[in-house]
């Protein structure tokens, strides 16, 4: 079940936590390969392995690696994420989708 997961920070230069690889230029979905302990990530539930489905509503489908990083980048200090886990399916009815809702840190 798509997982959809609101980021909030109150000072930009605090980093969100994770890093990403994949993309349409390397033939994989855009994953989550490392979260940082204690970040804003880690404090939210986000999961190594946790495929990136979408970024404030846009698909990560045929994104590039530098689409999706500028999309994070140009989210400012709001973000919402939706993600997929394991085998999952990516597109799931709108009643089976959880929300998590990560508080204000810094």
């Amino acid at each position: 079940m798509p997982v959809i997961i609101n980021l909030s920070k109150s000072d930009s230069s605090v980093p969100w936590g994770f890093r990403l690889y994949g993309g349409k230029d390397f033939g994989s979905p855009l994953t989550v390969q490392r979260i940082n302990p204690g970040s804003i990530a880690a404090k939210c539930g986000l999961e190594i392995g946790d495929n990136i489905s979408s970024i404030d509503s846009v698909s990560t489908t045929g994104l590039k690696h530098k689409e999706a990083q500028d999309l994070i980048v140009k989210a400012g200090n709001n973000i919402q994420l939706t993600i997929c886990r394991g085998d999952e399916i990516p597109v799931r009815p709108a009643d089976q989708t959880v929300v998590i809702e990560q508080t204000t840190v810094g």
